[in-house]
């Protein structure tokens, strides 16, 4: 880069971009320049993609940092909503928070999950007003217990409330609990003006709906419903798939029949799985559900919900489908269908089946590598799925080891799925996959929100084990590490200064984290010193009949989450593995002990 035109060069665009820094406007120039050389005839052309570059770069560090979490979870799908946050909170632009995450390398299992509110960052005005109503809501809480919780729960005020009411059914009664004032106000008079504006809102959208009413009228534009034949505004009409309109009233009447039972078993049969056309015409589309529960009101909407999806589950289940509820939004969890299943209602793959049976039969005797020349044409590309698998169950036709053929499985399926894309193909992918390697897949897929949920512990689907994952061992040792691992995954504590997750095994409770902050591992509490813990004698190791406090190096064993979790995973083993009761009792992890019940 020439010497006195570069200076200048630089000058100009730091006077120019004065929110970007020297040092980065130097590089972007510089690597321009390169470009041509260092010829300084290029002086026009550096400056002008200079400037454009620089204009990006000022662009991506006016971004908010809910906008670049949203940027960077669509560029990350694999990261954990937690990095994401740490990054874009912590780096300056998105440019820098992607060149972080870049070099942490990529994860196991896809997340797929789309950002919700409570994983957003919260700003400073949300996270006061959260902040101040719990503790107004929970005066006999500490504010370092609430503030702990807060920073678990990522702000989020519904799950550090609840979080905050288990606290207040595991605290113990104290004798100033009488003289703390009431929350009870607060909270009425909140509800009073919601339901005043509820109640406002309702007439405004009555008289709104009257006077455009009279206007379709006085003008002789309404449209007449195919229920009751009235003539009505077009506004208050709801269509099916064809076409077909009914006013609010009928559908009202017909949606209250159907869930209240008062229709017939016929009635029932054409409707289930969603409400169709009630037209005199045969036509079976159906009415959007969405606009139905905008019709209901509040008191029935959950009804109307519960009626599709108990219509839903029977369909599913003749389908042989996997089928759990979903966590997030009461939908149908769905996992992938046998092989046998897909083939049975495709008579297309049944077809090339036996077609290629026959041809692979036929030319059994040839090489591997002609074998695969002539799988490569066109005529049986299109029968790959078919040939994996007889790879799968006719092994001794193609030869070779396990691990060779296995090689050849995925490849088949691997480019025939990415050129077709189709389905059916997808799920038998999946199913093929598992059987070769022995495993099940305990996610499923719900089909509403598209969240992928793990089935053994009802949640967003992850890396780590759950409780549903029992070991196929039932030695007294896996029985050990399953219970371990469970108390472990429910004691967890987030430190609300930093956001480290710890766990303590045994010693005392005063809990001190890496950034400097100090709090109690019973009930979370900031703490200072050693006052804040019972200093009482106990001769028998009791409870201690003189104050409330927090014992100094009591077991996790008045937390009900441990305890909880501990029993299940117990449970699970057992019901796995019977005979483990007969060689064992009794089984303690971290101070908890738990009968083995044969």
């Amino acid at each position: 880069m020439g010497s006195s035109v570069g200076r200048e060069l630089v000058e100009e665009l730091s006077a120019e971009f004065q929110g970007v820094s020297r040092s980065l406007v130097r590089e972007v120039v510089q690597g321009y320049w390169a470009d041509f050389d260092n010829e300084p005839e290029a002086e026009d052309e550096v400056r002008k993609r200079a400037r454009c570059k620089l204009a990006q770069i000022r662009e991506a560090s006016k971004l908010d940092k809910n906008e670049a979490l949203v940027i960077l979870d669509s560029a990350f799908p694999l990261c954990p909503r937690e990095v994401l946050r740490s990054a874009a909170t912590s780096e300056k632009t998105v440019v820098h928070a992607a060149t972080t995450l870049l070099a942490g390398g990529p994860l196991a299992v896809p997340r797929r999950v789309p950002l919700r509110v409570q994983d957003l960052i919260p700003d400073k005005e949300y996270k006061e007003a959260a902040y101040h109503c719990l503790l107004n809501e929970f005066p006999l809480l500490w504010k370092s217990q609430i503030t702990a919780v807060m920073a678990e729960r990522n702000h989020d005020y519904p799950s550090a409330r609840s979080d905050c009411l288990a606290l207040m059914r595991n605290r113990q009664a104290s004798f100033f609990d009488g003289l703390q004032r009431a929350t009870h106000t607060v909270r009425r008079h909140l509800r009073l003006e919601m339901e005043r504006r509820a109640v406002e809102e309702s007439k405004d959208v009555d008289v709104a709906r009257e006077l455009n009413r009279r206007q379709y009228a006085d003008l002789g534009e309404e449209v007449e419903c195919e229920i009751c034949y009235d003539a009505v505004a077009w506004e208050d009409l709801l269509g099916c798939g064809g076409g077909h309109l009914f006013c609010r009233g009928c559908l009202l009447r017909f949606v209250q029949e159907l869930v209240g039972g008062e229709a017939g078993p016929a009635v029932l049969a054409r409707h289930q799985g969603s409400v169709k056309c009630l037209s005199m015409d045969p036509c079976d589309a159906p009415i959007p559900t969405l606009q139905l529960e905008e019709l209901l009101p509040g008191n029935m909407r959950e009804s109307f919900n519960s009626f599709l999806l108990a219509s839903n589950i029977p369909l599913a289940r003749r389908k042989k489908l996997g089928i759990s509820l979903c966590p997030f939004c009461d939908g149908l969890c769905v996992g992938p269908r046998s092989i046998f299943a897909i083939l049975k209602q495709s008579w297309v793959a049944l077809s090339l089946a036996l077609i290629v049976a026959v041809v692979v039969l036929r030319l059994r005797n040839l090489s591997g590598f002609d074998f695969w020349l002539l799988l490569a044409g066109r005529s049986l590309w299109a029968c790959a799925p078919v040939v994996a698998l007889l790879f799968l169950f006719l092994p001794n036709v193609f030869g070779g080891d396990t691990l060779e053929r296995n090689f050849y499985l995925c490849v088949v399926l691997y480019f025939w799925t990415m050129s077709k894309r189709r389905p059916a193909v997808l799920l038998a992918m999946g199913e093929l996959r598992r059987r070769v390697t022995g495993k099940r897949s305990r996610d499923l897929r719900c089909t509403q929100c598209h969240v992928l949920v793990c089935s053994g512990c009802n949640r967003e689907a992850h890396n780590l084990r759950c409780f549903g994952d029992v070991p196929a061992e039932g030695t007294v040792e896996a029985l050990q590490h399953f219970v371990e691992e469970a108390i472990s995954a429910a004691s967890i504590r987030v430190c609300p200064e930093c956001g480290l997750r710890f766990r303590k095994g045994d010693g005392c409770n005063k809990m001190t984290c890496r950034c400097g902050y100090v709090m109690c591992y019973v009930c979370r509490e900031q703490v200072s010193g050693y006052s804040h813990f019972c200093q009482h004698f106990r001769p028998a190791g009791g409870k201690c009949d003189k104050c409330h406090k927090c014992e100094m190096f009591a077991t996790p064993d008045d937390n009900p989450e441990m305890v909880a979790a501990g029993r299940q995973a117990v449970a699970l083993f057992v019901a796995k593995h019977r005979d483990i009761g007969k060689r064992i009792y009794a089984v303690t992890a971290f101070g908890l002990t738990f009968e083995v019940a044969g």
